[in-house]
């Protein structure tokens, strides 16, 4: 009685939105989709669900130098998918920390290329376009299994204790 019920506890089923990743003694063996399955119980296999189709998102603020040295306080939100399930899992340890330093990385080289007046205004579209494709490529390179759906910059404003300071020395480069 106790093996059947034991057998029994192996029954498992993934929804629409999940991915299933079967472990057999802690190594990979296999990816599940949606339905009802059975793998051997704990402590032969384990059954691991990934969402893939949930849309999560990490938000970043910092502050940081323009190309024409103007400090900028900046807040952004990251749009992200598991897009493989495996690699989520085995390749990285914290996925939205990972894509938090990431994000941070790549948002400060694009904003420390442009100039205050682009990051304020009409360079914004092309800094969310470029940070994207700078995070992409990098959580590829990193084999991470994430893919980026958006970057927003949700604010983007010179801090009050440096607005003064700032300008009078455009006044001053003027």
């Amino acid at each position: 009685l106790l093996v059947l019920l034991w057998l029994a506890s192996g029954m498992f089923q993934i929804n629409a939105s999940d991915q299933g990743v079967i472990q057999r003694f802690g190594r990979f063996n296999e990816v599940r989709g949606e339905g009802w399955g059975w793998a051997f119980p704990w402590p032969i296999e384990k059954v691991t669900k990934v969402n893939v189709s949930q849309v999560n998102s990490v938000e970043y603020s910092s502050r940081m130098l323009t190309a024409d040295v103007n400090l900028v306080e900046i807040r952004a939100v990251i749009q992200y998918q598991n897009a493989d399930p495996v690699k989520v899992l085995f390749q990285v340890r914290d996925v939205e920390k990972t894509l938090a330093v990431v994000s941070e990385s790549a948002i400060r080289e694009i904003v420390g290329q442009a100039s205050l007046d682009g990051v304020l205004g009409v360079a914004r579209q092309q800094i969310t376009t470029s940070a994207k494709d700078l995070i992409q490529r990098t959580l590829d390179g990193y084999n991470s299994g994430i893919r980026i759906s958006s970057v927003n910059l949700t604010e983007v404003q010179v801090p009050d204790a440096v607005r003064a300071a700032q300008l009078d020395a455009n006044k001053a480069i003027e």
